[in-house]
């Protein structure tokens, strides 16, 4: 759905529900909108949604999507240098300490508790809180709650592809 009113113009809205809760109406310009029955966000991109559409994907079957030993990963979206997961890490599971040199991350819990270990730090995140894992840096991340825990993941980089990911074996954090 994308606005059609002169105030409203260059919107997008993306749901995977009957009920959308956010209109674009009238005061929304240039914003997008992705929402499923997990979360909603709300963005203003840097490209007009043409260009948008031209060098990005939104793919629900992309090959980085599924289930894993810790939970599931669903790709929302995914651009050229960009790619916004939803994670959802079962109770008392964990992803295990990795590197990746050539992109950034964001994580932003939506429900749960996250155990978040980046470099030499480790902290407690709750619902509505985030924090940002540099490139280069080892980090990891635990659900210590008896709940899922689920998170939105924006990676950022010049390359997003798995062989970037370095898992070492003999490296802890501390």
């Amino acid at each position: 759905m994308v606005g059609n009113n002169k105030r409203s113009q260059e919107s997008g809205v993306r749901s995977q529900e009957v009920f959308l809760t956010f209109i674009a109406g009238g005061w929304a310009n240039n914003v997008n909108v992705l929402n499923n029955s997990h979360s909603c966000l709300v963005w203003k991109p840097i490209m007009t949604q043409d260009e948008n559409l031209a060098f990005s994907n939104v793919n629900q079957s992309s090959s980085h999507s599924g289930k894993r030993y810790w939970g599931t990963v669903d790709v929302i979206e995914e651009g050229t240098t960009y790619r916004i997961n939803r994670l959802e890490i079962k109770p008392k599971h964990r992803i295990k300490p990795q590197i990746h040199y050539h992109r950034s991350e964001h994580w932003v819990v939506v429900s749960g508790i996250a155990q978040v270990k980046c470099g030499g730090e480790e902290i407690l995140l709750n619902r509505n809180e985030s924090t940002y894992v540099p490139a280069a840096t080892l980090h990891s991340i635990e659900n210590p709650g008896f709940i899922p825990l689920i998170l939105l993941e924006i990676q950022n980089g010049e390359y997003l592809g798995e062989d970037d990911t370095e898992r070492p074996l003999d490296l802890t954090l501390a």
